[in-house]
């Protein structure tokens, strides 16, 4: 098991990929539900305040970030990017689910960070199969999702140490929330040329729906209909 977790590591920090400043880096909500969230009835204009009332949401808190590299999942590890954020070198990483657990192989970008708490958190269960087939290898998974004034978000998955795989090392437990980015592109590098900004926003997050369908249907639903 060390020697998987080292091979895992060394892919990690092959497909790591140097640090560029970045503006801003917001928590988001599972960007794939936004089709979903427009059917459902819209909540009155003054009466949620979203952000404030689901922890973590928002503007990336860099005393949570974790910025040590750790080992991930080979098949469904895309790249983990480098940057830079207030002072604080963070690693996005960067993932599809498995095809096993969800056909659709869903890619998303994650910070990890020191476990956030608050109201409204809660935290979903999966089955045992599911939740030890995990990005990151020493750690089974659960859902983080959000109860607001508008109705459930999912924030990311919250990993915790494998019995088996602790080995005396002290793993702790962290989450991962999905985060989008934005970085300024700088043109004109020759000498006396105007230099000028162009704000790329890459968006990985938007409001999200109920949580129930979305689990039922992309992960639980496909896995109790396909062929054993």
């Amino acid at each position: 098991m060390r020697a998987i977790l080292a091979l895992a590591l060394a892919l990690a920090m092959a497909a790591h990929v140097s640090a560029d400043r970045v503006e801003s880096i917001r928590v988001v909500e599972n960007p794939h539900m936004a089709a979903r969230r427009s059917t459902e009835q819209p909540v009155e204009e003054g009466t949620c305040t979203a952000d404030t009332a689901c922890p973590a949401l928002g503007f990336l808190d860099p005393s949570m970030v974790l910025q040590d590299l750790v080992a991930v999942q080979a098949d469904t590890h895309l790249l983990t990017l480098s940057r830079k954020y207030q002072g604080l070198t963070v690693p996005i990483y960067q993932f599809k689910q498995p095809g096993r657990l969800n056909p659709d192989q869903l890619p998303f970008r994650l910070v990890r960070t020191q476990l956030v708490v608050g109201a409204g958190l809660h935290e979903v269960a999966v089955d045992p199969v599911s939740s030890h087939d995990s990005w990151f290898p020493a750690y089974s998974w659960t859902i983080l999702m959000c109860k607001s004034c508008d109705g459930w978000r999912h924030l990311g998955w919250r990993f915790t140490p494998k019995a088996s795989d602790t080995g005396g090392v002290g793993l702790v437990p962290f989450d991962a929330l999905i985060v989008e980015y934005s970085e300024a592109a700088r043109r004109g590098r020759e000498a006396g040329a105007s230099r000028e900004a162009a704000l790329e926003d890459l968006t990985v997050g938007v409001r999200a729906p109920s949580w129930m369908i979305v689990l039922a249907t992309a992960t639980l639903g496909y896995q109790m209909n396909s062929p054993k």
